[in-house]
Formats: C-alpha cells, sequence, structure tokens
C-alpha cells in the first residue's frame, strides 16, 4: 500500500465520515480536551452499533503547538457522557497533512481499499504508553497487529473499500474506541 498523507485526504476522509455521522443523532456541542490547549464546543454524534453499543464522536482539526498551523484532522470517540463537560477523547484517529513518522496515525491506500492504521502511540491521561506495551496487549487478540511495507507494527482503525456505509462506520469507531480503553484501563 502507498501513504496518502495530505491535506486533501484528511479533508476528503472527514467529509465521508462528517455525512456518514450526520446520519446518527447529534447530541449537541461539546467541547473534547485538546493537546494545543484550544477548546471550543463542536457538534457531537452518537453513533449506535447494529448490536447497539454507543459510542459519541466528532470531527477536529489540530495544530502544530509550536507553529499554531494545522497539520492533521480526524475522528474523536469517547464513550455517552452525562454531564456537559470537556469530553476526554479515549480514540483519536488524526489524518496528517504530510507523511511523518512522529503521528501515530497514517493512512495508506492501494486501488480503491484504504487502511487508516494506528502506530501505537497512545496515551493513558498524560502519560505516553510504551509502544511495546501497546503492541503486547493487541497481540491477544487474533489478527490484530500487522506489519507494514517496512515491517513496522500496526493496527487498523478504520478500513474500507472506495466508502464505508454507516453500520460499518458506527462498527469499526466502536470497536476500535472499545479496544483502546481495555488497554489504557489495564495501564493504569
Amino acid at each position: 500500500m502507498n501513504e496518502i498523507n495530505t491535506k486533501k485526504f484528511a479533508d476528503e476522509f472527514c467529509d465521508m465520515i462528517q455525512s456518514l455521522m450526520m446520519q446518527f443523532e447529534c447530541v449537541g456541542n461539546w467541547k473534547w480536551g485538546n493537546p494545543d490547549g484550544l477548546t471550543e464546543y463542536v457538534p457531537t454524534y452518537e453513533l449506535i452499533t447494529n448490536s447497539g453499543c454507543k459510542v459519541w464522536c466528532s470531527i477536529m482539526e489540530y495544530v502544530n503547538t509550536g507553529t499554531g498551523i494545522a497539520n492533521r484532522k480526524g475522528i474523536l470517540a469517547t464513550f455517552p457522557a452525562s454531564k456537559q463537560q470537556s469530553l476526554g477523547s479515549i480514540m483519536s484517529t488524526m489524518i496528517p497533512y504530510e507523511f511523518s513518522r512522529a503521528f501515530s496515525t497514517r493512512a495508506y491506500a492501494s486501488n480503491s481499499k484504504v487502511e487508516i492504521r494506528n502506530y501505537g502511540k497512545v496515551t493513558a491521561g498524560r502519560a505516553g504508553i510504551k509502544k511495546e506495551n501497546f503492541f503486547k496487549y493487541m497481540e491477544k487478540f487474533p489478527q490484530s497487529v500487522f506489519l507494514d511495507e517496512e515491517n513496522r507494527k500496526y493496527v487498523i482503525a478504520y478500513q474500507y473499500k472506495e466508502r464505508m456505509t454507516k453500520h460499518n462506520f458506527a462498527e469499526q469507531t466502536y470497536r476500535f474506541t472499545k479496544l483502546l480503553y481495555e488497554f489504557k484501563q489495564q495501564c493504569k
């Protein structure tokens, strides 16, 4: 697969998931914790899987903390909240505007197949978790860890051919959010 990390692809991906999110109920405008310290209320949607599992998500654009220039855009997800306060994202899948191994999430494509990959840079609260621990945990689940074109480990956050369906989007968002939540819980 070829890397496709560009602003153009990030915008296309976010436009697609925005149209899918809008097919679900908007639960209002919520603030999300942002590593850049920016706080704003953004529309937040409740995705519901076929089995009735729920996850909340929004689209966010992040900036380089040093320059203040936007450098990635994607989806944040968490489980439903009951209080109108800042939501902490469990899952953050941000497509970088240019390729860099500094980013945990990167996009790849081959023909019409797209993979949004997570390379194991995960935090619990403000603490970073070692990649080795992340992949050791993920390897407990059959066919969860893959090797890329350079033999680097990754897990798939999203995978689709041409376009995701509403239900496929909800299932993948919930699955990856739940997997990350369970991993972060055992790290505490």
